[in-house]
């Protein structure tokens, strides 16, 4: 049986639940363009003529909500428009729902230096929870990694980036759940420097002392091989071998250093590479790596159909696709 359609609002109750603060003495300003907002977002709506405003863009959209990119607030804008089912709308007032979520994340990542998008406000109406942050420049990492035009100086780069950000984020305490290439965003690509953002911050989980030095760093690079698998652009092995490294001397740094930071705007090399290390470390290095290697591939051939349910290299879908509440 098809889950009933809910409208994404109810436009006379709109609730601002969190705002930056450079935002603060511009909140009452933001009522009615969040009102217009949310009128044009309505499902009920969709079908007159142009419903969304020609500024917004269409980023992904499933039965439980959309993403949009858009010009608000005198900036560029990414919002989460999430339909709200009944559990969800009572985890929203006890400030447990995904958005509420994704703000304490962010704000954690921040807090830890590790680059992310800055949520701007947080928002509830009816059934529906928006959420709004800076729009980050740049493609993400898959689109990259689809891009036939990239060099091996940018291959490198990545690789080097995204296994130095692994173990930022685990070596802080945490675990990105949902760490795949689609959420992480290319924000520089300065051969032989590059710099990614996590984008989607709701699968931040604290990790134990036993559970950080190994399943934690595992979880983010198998989530790293599934979705490029899934989607026919997985890099070729000797690339994912770099980020195995690149993630072991980082998390090696880190450990040594543990308030060791180099600045995201560096245009110095990244600490990563190239590291002198003994004949004994390098040993130790490549055991490392074909440890983890086993483990990936074992967690990757366990994992069912690694093709997602909505291709993100896709076009995305029409506007006026059902849509249903989380």
């Amino acid at each position: 049986m098809r889950r009933p359609s809910y409208s994404l609002i109810m436009p006379r109750a709109i609730a601002i639940l969190a705002i930056d603060r450079s935002l603060e003495p511009d909140r009452a300003r933001f009522a009615p363009e969040l009102r217009h907002l949310l009128d044009a977002l309505d499902p009920s709506q969709l079908h007159a003529p142009a419903p969304i405003p020609s500024s917004f863009q269409l980023l992904k959209r499933d039965d439980r909500g959309a993403v949009f990119r858009a010009r608000m607030m005198n900036r560029d804008v990414v919002i989460k428009a999430t339909v709200l089912s009944p559990l969800a709308r009572l985890k929203s007032l006890a400030r447990i729902s995904k958005g509420w979520r994704h703000l304490r994340n962010a704000a954690w990542l921040e807090t830890h230096a590790i680059p992310t998008a800055r949520v701007l406000l947080l928002a509830r109406a009816g059934r529906s929870e928006l959420l709004i942050m800076d729009a980050l420049p740049g493609r993400s990492l898959l689109h990259h990694l689809a891009d036939p035009r990239r060099t091996p100086t940018a291959d490198h780069a990545l690789a080097d980036a995204a296994g130095e950000l692994v173990a930022r984020v685990t070596h802080a305490g945490r675990c990105n759940r949902d760490h795949k290439p689609s959420n992480l965003i290319v924000t520089a690509l300065r051969p032989p420097i590059a710099e990614i953002s996590i984008i989607d911050c709701v699968g931040l989980i604290a990790l134990g002392p036993l559970t950080r030095p190994i399943q934690g760093p595992l979880r983010m690079l198998s989530s790293m091989v599934i979705e490029p698998l899934g989607c026919n652009v997985l890099p070729r092995r000797a690339l994912l071998m770099r980020t195995l490294r690149a993630y072991l001397r980082a998390s090696w740094h880190l450990a040594e250093h543990p308030r060791a930071h180099r600045p995201l705007t560096s245009e110095s090399e990244s600490y990563t590479f190239p590291i002198p290390i003994s004949d004994e470390q390098r040993a130790w290095e490549l055991a490392s790596i074909r440890a983890f290697w086993s483990e990936i591939t074992r967690t990757v051939l366990a994992h069912a159909n690694p093709v997602p349910a909505i291709n993100p290299l896709a076009t995305p879908p029409a506007l006026n696709t059902p849509i249903a509440p989380a």
